[in-house]
């Protein structure tokens, strides 16, 4: 059979309208899916704000031990938990001619940091040899939370070298 002018044979009419109706899927898929995973919802603004963790309360400095109140003193740090319940951990610092000391690190079930001349030789020597030369540094307390994040420090207590240097430490 010869095909006349201007007609089509029927498999060539079945893909004519095969492609016409591939194109409009391909067309109207992508269109219809934007329509329903879009909203015309305006985003609302987002803040993000660090954490923070509630710093120690009322750092109190006491002088205790020592023979007669002149050889072997050294000073007590006592503080109150944050009210928001007990860190990881405290660590006790100490800030000299600009820099920052840590002397201790105790758990956060801790309230109390004893401070003596043989720890200030063991930790750092240049913290002690400031306090033997008539410094008084300002040691201070920081809550420290799991994830790392630390408190403001507690307010600072100085401390001093007692009678002539041959007594320990006092609170100043």
């Amino acid at each position: 059979m010869t095909p006349t002018p201007g007609s089509r044979s029927p498999r060539r009419r079945a893909r004519g309208g095969l492609v016409v109706a591939l194109v409009a899927l391909l067309m109207l898929g992508p269109t219809a899916a934007w329509g329903l995973w879009s909203d015309d919802t305006p985003l609302e603004p987002v803040s993000v704000a660090a954490g923070e963790v509630a710093p120690a309360e009322g750092l109190t400095c006491s002088t205790e031990g020592g023979l007669l109140g002149l050889v072997n003193q050294y000073v007590v740090l006592r503080w109150q938990e944050p009210e928001t319940g007990p860190p990881e951990r405290y660590l006790i610092r100490a800030q000299a001619d600009g820099e920052t000391y840590t002397l201790g690190e105790v758990g956060g079930d801790t309230r109390r940091f004893e401070i003596s001349t043989g720890l200030l030789s063991v930790v750092v020597e240049g913290l002690l040899s400031l306090i033997l030369g008539g410094r008084r540094p300002p040691i201070t307390v920081v809550a420290v939370h799991g994830s790392g994040w630390e408190s403001v420090s507690t307010d600072a207590v100085p401390i001093r070298v007692s009678v002539l240097g041959l007594g320990g430490l006092r609170c100043a």
